[in-house]
């Protein structure tokens, strides 16, 4: 491994990166750039880690404070990512003013990304369980028995992607069965949740629940792209 680093800038540079935006929120992970600088020789290498490391600190999303007691909230903001499937409806950060609080909603209406909504319900902290991803991506909570109005569309070429995810959904469940039909979707589209409980143990003890907690389309469309990029630079396949 540290002849891989030493002989290519840019994996110096990605550590250096990914332990910048995680610097703030887990600064344990700084044991590792301590790690890699002793363990590389050249000087290049290091430069590489270093001003990698800088930038990471620069563009790190900003540590919240979780909040700690139930309040009532009311206000308009924007669906401030891509709404996850669960059972019986969505789930979704909204950003209101300088806040983000993710929210739960039925299964209709459908909302996308970038769409401006009317948000009202009761702001509680995080789940146990959710708390320390919560932390890291500056979600300070979440919103129960929400009511939801959409005020404005977001882009329309997010919303033609979200028909395209839910027709491909429709279909799936229209002519495979049940249980089929529901690993289909979780696979495609990250829907992990609705997975059946037998079905997500066995996933876990196999060490394959990755394919559902980060979908197969996005990690696939991730690499096709990263693949087309690197194919242009020096590195092996």
């Amino acid at each position: 491994m540290r002849e891989e680093i030493e002989s290519r800038p840019l994996v110096a540079a990605l550590i250096g990166l990914v332990v910048g935006l995680l610097a703030v929120a887990l600064p344990p992970v700084l044991l590792i750039l301590g790690g890699v600088l002793v363990a590389v020789r050249p000087l290049a290498a290091r430069l590489w880690l270093a001003i990698a490391f800088g930038v990471g600190l620069l563009i790190a999303p900003t540590v919240t404070k979780p909040i700690d007691e139930a309040t009532p909230i009311h206000g308009i903001g924007t669906v401030a990512s891509a709404p996850k499937i669960r059972v019986g409806g969505q789930t979704f950060n909204v950003r209101l003013g300088t806040r983000t609080l993710e929210v739960m909603t039925g299964a209709a209406p459908v909302f996308s990304l970038g769409d401006e909504v009317r948000v009202s319900g009761i702001e509680l902290p995080s789940t146990p369980d959710r708390e320390p991803y919560q932390v890291v991506m500056g979600i300070e909570g979440r919103v129960e028995m929400p009511s939801i109005e959409r005020l404005r569309e977001g882009p329309w070429l997010v919303r033609l992607a979200d028909d395209w995810r839910e027709s491909s959904i429709e279909f799936f469940d229209r002519t495979l069965p049940p249980q089929s039909a529901r690993m289909i979707d979780a696979i495609t589209f990250g829907a992990g949740s609705i997975v059946d409980p037998s079905d997500s143990r066995k996933l876990k003890q196999s060490g394959l629940i990755h394919i559902v907690t980060a979908s197969g389309l996005q990690v696939f469309v991730l690499a096709f792209l990263l693949f087309q990029l690197l194919r242009f630079l020096p590195a092996s396949r």
